[in-house]
């Protein structure tokens, strides 16, 4: 009777591992979107600063600013699309569909 309840707690930790990394996962691809979106809207401003820079409107420190803010998007974006794929792993792996597909490859 203990190794059941063992068991039932067993598989209930293991049913929450797995739908906290399916959430996980789907949150790393919302904030995928969002930097997507930064980056648009960066590269906007960047147009923006820059047709004023050109005009004699602004100066070049709103210039680079806006070049940093246009990189650290980028930036942003790309740590997003990793972090997607180790959300994406993480979830396989609680879910013990990684060290099946491992014990797949090696047969």
């Amino acid at each position: 009777m203990e190794t059941q309840q063992s068991e039932a707690v067993l598989a209930e930790n293991i049913k929450i591992q797995v739908q906290q990394s399916i959430e996980n996962y789907n949150l790393a691809l919302k904030q995928n979107l969002v930097y997507e979106e930064a980056i648009g809207q960066a590269t906007e401003n960047y147009r923006i600063v820059k047709d004023k820079y050109d005009n004699g409107l602004s100066n070049t420190t709103d210039l680079l600013e806006a070049d940093v803010e246009q990189l650290n998007s980028k930036i942003n974006y790309a740590y997003s699309r990793a972090n997607i794929m180790l959300k994406y792993y993480e979830m396989l792996s609680a879910s013990g569909e990684l060290t099946s597909s491992f014990n797949l490859t090696k047969n």
